[in-house]
């Protein structure tokens, strides 16, 4: 990360350096939306199987 700040402030490209960082936190920020709603989808599967069980 610091050699890419580095390079962003060498070439004066700050503009094309946020963009790449905020490229990879969309990413990472939508990659955990999915992990969340994967565990809660499998939490629901669960509980919808626990709830036929006791009847």
């Amino acid at each position: 990360m610091r050699k890419a700040l580095d390079t962003a402030i060498a070439t004066n490209s700050y503009d094309e350096f946020i963009g790449i960082c905020h490229g990879f936190i969309s990413d990472k920020q939508a990659i955990l939306e999915s992990d969340d709603n994967n565990q809660m989808s499998n939490n629901n599967a669960s509980g919808s199987n626990n709830n036929e069980k006791d009847k």
